[in-house]
This record gives structure tokens, C-alpha cells and sequence, in this order.
């Protein structure tokens, strides 16, 4: 139990740090300067995404990768 745990815990985080990097990259087409910063400040990036479109596929890959951390660390305890 405990490598799935670990397994689940580590998708789950790698899931959700490509799902803020995704809309980041995609961010550089309208404003380079912004899509620099949302690389850094994690919450800046759900902004933008919003106002350029990008939101709902990113919403989904980055609340399944948070579901899948949480489901990790209960399995760990």
C-alpha cells in the first residue's frame, strides 16, 4: 500500500504542476512578461487562464491532479 500511496502522491503532484505549466506556456502567444510571472506566483496563472480562454481544460487537469494528491496522502496515513 505504501508505493501506491507514494505512486498516487507523486502523479498527483506532477499532474498538477503540468496543468499550471500548460496554460503558462500557451500564455506567452498573448503577453510574454505576464506568462513569466504566472510561472512563479501560483495563483496568477488562474487569472489569466480565465481571461484568455484557457481555463476549463486546465481546471479539470489540476483538480484531478489535487484529488489525486489528496487520495495519496490518505493513503499514506
Amino acid at each position: 500500500m505504501h508505493n501506491l500511496g507514494v505512486c498516487t502522491l507523486l502523479s498527483g503532484m506532477a499532474i498538477a504542476f503540468l496543468a499550471q505549466l500548460y496554460p503558462s506556456l500557451m500564455l506567452f502567444k498573448f503577453d510574454a512578461g505576464k506568462a513569466f510571472v504566472a510561472l512563479f506566483i501560483p495563483g496568477y496563472v488562474f487569472l489569466l487562464a480565465k481571461r484568455h480562454g484557457l481555463f476549463g481544460d486546465f481546471l479539470k487537469f489540476y483538480i484531478l491532479g489535487l484529488v489525486l494528491l489528496v487520495i495519496g496522502g490518505v493513503i499514506l496515513s
